[in-house]
């Protein structure tokens, strides 16, 4: 579960954000791992409005997966923050194949008199460790979320890092860069206390 434009059009057609980038490369580390026919069917993380098919791990999502997935995988991507996933606990207890949770994170912010803060806006603590023993093995992004997640009293939390990291292993076929900022490069890190750093 997670935002991707993969389902939608090919790479070289869409205007990706951070999250859709992460995806993309989410998508090509799982064909190259299941080689032969994978069929990849995104869903989205929270409900934007948009389509018939709900979002999160929603009973009728849960219904689903249980009758045609043979697994899920949550992330890649801000998963655990910007109210950015929809989990039902009862419906999760009933989830019948693998999961993994892989590439989330929930980091920090400062607020407006300069403090290191949790976001208000993230998952809760409880969802998030329900989320976490549920599935079958959890690799987060960065420390932050890994300490996070022990804050709440989830340790087995592995750092896996972020699948952007390979998306130029996988030949995308993007457009050609814009020649007013060919030679440009930006970076964005994530810092390991904190969220990204542009």
């Amino acid at each position: 579960l997670g935002s991707s434009p993969a389902e939608a059009a090919p790479a070289a057609d869409v205007a990706a954000g951070g999250n859709d980038l992460i995806a993309i490369a989410m998508e090509g580390l799982l064909r190259e791992r299941f080689r032969g026919e994978l069929n990849i069917v995104t869903l989205p993380a929270v409900a934007s409005g948009a389509g018939p098919k709900g979002s999160g791990l929603s009973s009728k999502n849960v219904y689903e997966i249980n009758q045609l997935a043979d697994g899920v995988v949550i992330g890649p991507g801000n998963l655990f923050e910007n109210g950015a996933l929809n989990v039902d606990a009862e419906s999760l207890a009933t989830l019948a194949v693998p999961l993994l949770v892989y590439s989330v994170s929930a980091g920090r912010i400062y607020d407006r008199t300069g403090r290191l803060v949790e976001r208000t806006d993230s998952l809760a603590g409880s969802r998030m460790v329900a989320l976490c023993e549920r599935a079958d093995q959890v690799l987060v992004r960065d420390a932050a979320t890994a300490a996070r997640l022990a804050s709440c009293g989830y340790n087995d939390a592995k750092i896996g890092g972020c699948p952007s990291v390979y998306l130029g292993e996988f030949g995308l076929d993007l457009p050609d860069v814009d020649p007013s900022i060919s030679g440009a490069v930006l970076i964005s890190a994530r810092h390991p206390r904190l969220m990204r750093v542009p």
